[in-house]
């Protein structure tokens, strides 16, 4: 099985990597792909998606998820002011782009998933063994630290 992606940066083994089921680490809670690979600092994950879209509808559904199971620690990360500025209709945000709502914060992840997903690379070739052990064509990879 390999995998070949559009940048060396994605591994200290270059852009491509021969797998085997030790190196298709595991699948996360999301039942998404992980795969992990040699960094700088130790082991950094690679999460594939079979789309830019795919992996920013997740990026999306994991912080209202977040939110949803423990409001406490979403009103310490999103801050006070910013959820009584969104009740008011006004603009604000825990980052730096303004929008007026929680719904339009959330919204922001479908088109940036790489604020959630880490550094974003192109899949360029996918053996076929491994679209098959996936049940799917990878397309986009995210690396997470």
């Amino acid at each position: 099985m390999f995998i070949k992606f559009d940048r060396d940066e994605i591994s200290t083994e270059g852009r491509f990597l021969v797998l085997n089921d030790d190196r298709l680490a595991y699948f996360n809670a999301d039942n998404y792909p992980v795969i992990e690979v040699p960094g700088k600092w130790g082991t950094d994950e690679v999460w594939l998606f079979r789309s830019r879209e795919e992996a920013g509808e997740w990026a999306r559904q994991s912080w209202e998820d977040r939110i949803r199971d423990d409001p406490d620690e979403a009103a310490v990360l999103l801050g006070t002011e910013t959820l009584i500025r969104w009740a008011l209709g006004m603009p604000a945000g825990p980052g730096s782009t303004q929008v007026r709502s929680l719904n339009e914060w959330l919204d922001l992840w479908l088109e940036d998933p790489g604020e959630e997903l880490g550094e974003e690379f192109e899949v360029v070739q996918v053996a076929e063994d491994l679209v098959e052990r996936l049940g799917f064509l990878p397309r986009v990879a995210f690396k997470r630290h």
